[in-house]
């Protein structure tokens, strides 16, 4: 069973180990947006950012709707956004770490 927990969270790691998917999360965390405004924001053809908005939306961190003629991307729950904002702070506080290595080596 254990062994099955690691899969599950190994998996949902994956989804988000792509930088499209992280940019997308990103500008969601911002307010619902188009696949059109995707692409323009972040000058990836539409196809591969529909591509990347169903592997997050199967896997439960996007949701969407239907405005007319376009569809509407959001953040499903405010814990993705929470998320992401400790992985930025967590990768800030490494690379404090990592700087402090490197003057470590200068010093030396």
């Amino acid at each position: 069973m254990n062994n099955q927990v690691h899969l599950i969270k190994a998996a949902f790691l994956k989804i988000l180990a792509h930088p499209i998917r992280l940019k997308i999360l990103e500008l969601l965390a911002q307010g619902e947006q188009s696949v059109g405004q995707f692409s323009q924001s972040l000058s990836v053809d539409q196809p591969t950012v529909s591509r990347h908005l169903g592997i997050l939306k199967q896997g439960g961190l996007v949701i969407s709707r239907q405005e007319g003629a376009s569809v509407l991307y959001q953040i499903q729950g405010k814990e993705t956004v929470q998320l992401l904002a400790y992985l930025t702070e967590l990768l800030k506080r490494k690379l404090q770490v990592d700087q402090e290595l490197l003057k470590g080596f200068e010093e030396a």
